[in-house]
């Protein structure tokens, strides 16, 4: 009876899904980002590189990789977060417009996550921040830094008027 009584805890502990081998961690060295306006009024222009710091290599075929890229603004607490995106697969650099509005400005950063989960053995959670102006190689990099990223300024300027388009103030009146 105790032999049953065990082979069942085993059997509820696997199918509990809980993890035998759990990893989540931050990742270095970070991501090299750019961000910037450009002179855009409704944009913030991203760029970055170094996402693969953050690699949770799947193993089997079991395994499904997410990415997740979120965009912070003025502070890197998951409250300030104003966009998320996720996909399978996995990221290494790409660039991106954010529309923002204009005479929008703040302090911005990236952070980029790998998670992978198999059925029972493996959670893989791996993260990387945006490090912009000099990523940080490692924790001890970033002892003389506050919270987790390097957050970089930028603005859009305030609404542009049209080019190149002419109006009457009689032409169509009627028509409006």
């Amino acid at each position: 009876m105790k032999k049953q009584f065990l082979q069942l805890g085993c059997i509820l502990f696997l199918l509990s899904g809980f993890s035998l081998n759990s990893l989540a961690q931050r990742m270095y060295p970070d991501m090299t980002v750019t961000i910037s306006s450009g002179g855009s009024d409704y944009q913030i222009h991203f760029t970055y590189s170094g996402a693969e710091a953050a690699n949770c290599n799947c193993s089997t075929n079991k395994d499904v990789e997410i990415w997740y890229l979120e965009i912070f603004k003025n502070d890197d607490d998951p409250n300030s977060r104003v966009a998320q995106w996720s996909g399978t697969g996995h990221l290494t650099s790409d660039e991106f417009d954010y529309p923002v509005g204009p005479n929008v400005s703040g302090r911005w950063g990236l952070c980029y996550t790998s998670d992978s989960e198999d059925l029972f053995w493996n959670n893989c959670v791996e993260w990387v921040w945006s490090g912009f102006p000099s990523p940080a190689l490692s924790s001890a990099d970033r002892s003389t830094i506050t919270g987790y990223s390097v957050l970089t300024y930028a603005a859009t300027a305030p609404i542009k008027s049209p080019k190149d388009i002419s109006a009457s103030s009689e032409e169509y009146f009627d028509k409006i």
